[in-house]
C-alpha cells in the first residue's frame, strides 16, 4: 500500500490467493526474518517472566501478545492491556468483560493472568497458541499493506464461525465494518438506538448463516467487489464501469457472475 492507496485489486487478488491453503501462506509468511525474529525471542523469552509487569516492560514480548490477538494499536494504551491482562474469568465487573470488542476477552481467558499470574501463560499450550495466532495476524497485516480489505476479509472468514448473535458482529470493529460496508449501512447508524442498530444488523446479515459456507463466501465476495467498484468510482477509473450497462450497481452485476462462475476475475 503506498500512501493509504491500496496497490492492487481486493476481489481479484483474493480469487488468486484462495487457490492455496491459507495456512501455507502463513507458515511461508511467518518464515520471513522480522517475523521470525519476533517469534524466536518470544520462545527465547517468555519463561523469563515472572509477573505481568515483566510483560509489560518487554514490549517485543508484548508486542507478539497483542498482535496475536489483533490487537497491536492497543500498545499504546499500556494501562488498559494490563488491567485487561489482570481481568478474572468469572468477574464480570472486570475490565475485559465490559469490553465490546470480544478480542479482549478472549486473550484474558486465553492467557488467564488475572486468575493463575503469568504461570498459565508459560506453559508449552499457551505459547503455541499465542504464536500460532501472532503469524496468522502478521500474515494479515501484510494483505493489509496490498489493500486493506484483504485483511478484514481474512479476519472476517477467520472469526465469523464463532460468532453467536448479531452482537457480536456489532461489537467486533472489524467484522461491524466488513458487514456494514457490504449492506452499505450508513455510519449514522451507529448513533441510533441499540434497538435501531440491531434490527439494521440482523437485516444485513443472517447469523444462523455463520456455518454456511456458500453463504459467508458470497457475503465476503460482495464486500470485496463492493470495495474495488467503490475504489474505481472514487479514482474516476473507468475500467470496471465499463464492463456493465448503467442500469445496474456495477458491483452487483460482478457479485452475479462471480457466483455463477461466468466471469474469469484474474484474466
Amino acid at each position: 500500500m503506498v500512501d493509504g492507496v491500496a496497490t492492487v485489486p481486493a476481489f481479484p487478488t483474493f480469487v488468486r490467493l484462495s487457490r492455496t491453503d491459507e495456512q501455507t501462506l502463513v507458515e511461508k509468511y511467518a518464515k520471513t526474518p522480522a517475523v521470525q525474529k519476533d517469534i524466536d525471542y518470544y520462545k527465547a523469552n517468555i519463561q523469563k517472566v515472572k509477573n505481568v509487569d515483566d510483560l509489560m516492560k518487554d514490549h517485543r514480548l508484548l508486542k507478539v501478545v497483542l498482535s496475536a490477538y489483533a490487537l497491536d494499536d492497543d500498545m499504546k494504551y499500556p494501562g488498559r492491556v494490563k488491567q485487561i491482562l489482570l481481568s478474572k474469568l468469572g468477574d464480570q465487573n472486570s475490565l475485559a468483560a465490559k469490553m465490546r470488542d470480544p478480542r479482549y476477552k478472549q486473550m484474558a481467558s486465553d492467557l488467564a493472568i488475572g486468575d493463575f499470574g503469568v504461570s498459565n501463560l508459560k506453559t508449552s499450550t499457551v505459547v503455541n497458541k499465542v504464536i500460532a495466532a501472532f503469524k496468522t495476524n502478521e500474515y494479515e497485516k501484510n494483505l493489509e499493506q496490498q489493500n486493506p480489505a484483504l485483511r478484514q476479509a481474512a479476519y472476517f472468514l477467520r472469526q465469523i464461525g464463532s460468532v453467536k448473535s448479531i452482537y457480536d458482529i456489532m461489537g467486533d470493529s472489524v467484522l461491524r465494518s466488513v458487514v456494514s460496508s457490504a449492506a452499505d449501512i450508513p455510519l449514522q447508524t451507529a448513533v441510533q438506538s441499540l434497538e435501531k442498530q440491531t434490527q439494521v444488523f440482523d437485516r444485513a446479515f443472517d447469523v444462523k448463516k455463520v456455518n454456511d459456507k456458500a453463504y459467508v463466501t458470497k457475503f465476503i465476495q460482495k464486500f470485496l467487489i463492493k470495495t474495488d467498484s467503490d475504489a474505481a468510482s472514487q479514482s474516476g477509473s473507468t475500467g470496471l464501469a465499463a464492463l456493465f450497462d448503467n442500469t445496474q450497481n456495477p458491483s452487483d452485476q460482478l457479485l452475479s457472475l462471480a457466483v455463477g462462475g461466468r466471469v474469469n476475475v484474474l484474466a
